[in-house]
């Protein structure tokens, strides 16, 4: 279902065609981003979001993002998330990451994360209680997602993405 957010990116988004679209977590704008490339990739965390989406235009992996020249998302809460999103997007020479989200779910330390993988970063002005974070100028950093610990006395390793509540860890059972 489209909302505030999903419109204020669609607007902040350039209108000309574009070689790759990525769609990070905003089902409501792949029939917008349709209307810009016929290489539109969509990514969708939550299985809900992917049930409102063509299977042929989801990727199997996120990493498989890499070299949009335009991404479209809302924001995550989660930080790491963030941070892994704008790793994946990482590849073309051009690309731009526009992401929205509700401006009481977004914070300051969003703008440094987004700086940590592109040149520039800045807002939009708010509408309807929403905002879109614009970065462009890849920096090329690497991605250090997902996040493996060995656990050698359990025998198996703990993987964690960016989304994902605390750090790759097992936790012991209380008796």
């Amino acid at each position: 279902m489209r909302d505030a957010v999903d419109d204020l990116i669609w607007d902040e988004a350039p209108k000309e065609p574009t070689a790759a679209v990525g769609v990070l977590d905003a089902p409501a704008l792949v029939a917008d981003a349709l209307t810009l490339s016929d290489d539109v990739r969509v990514f969708c965390d939550d299985w809900r979001d992917a049930q409102q989406v063509d299977p042929a235009l989801l990727v199997e992996h996120p990493e498989d993002l890499g070299g949009v020249t335009l991404a479209l998302a809302r924001l995550p809460k989660s930080l790491g998330a963030l941070d892994e999103h704008a790793a994946l997007v990482q590849g073309a020479q051009d690309v731009t990451y526009l992401g929205g989200a509700r401006i009481r779910n977004m914070n300051r330390s969003m703008n440094e994360v987004l700086g940590k993988h592109f040149a520039a970063v800045s807002a939009s002005l708010g509408r309807s209680k929403s905002r879109v974070l614009r970065a462009w100028g890849p920096e090329g950093a690497e991605s250090d997602w997902p996040k493996v610990r060995s656990h050698e006395d359990l025998g198996f390793a703990v993987a964690a993405h960016g989304a994902t509540f605390g750090e790759p860890r097992s936790i012991p059972a209380r008796a």
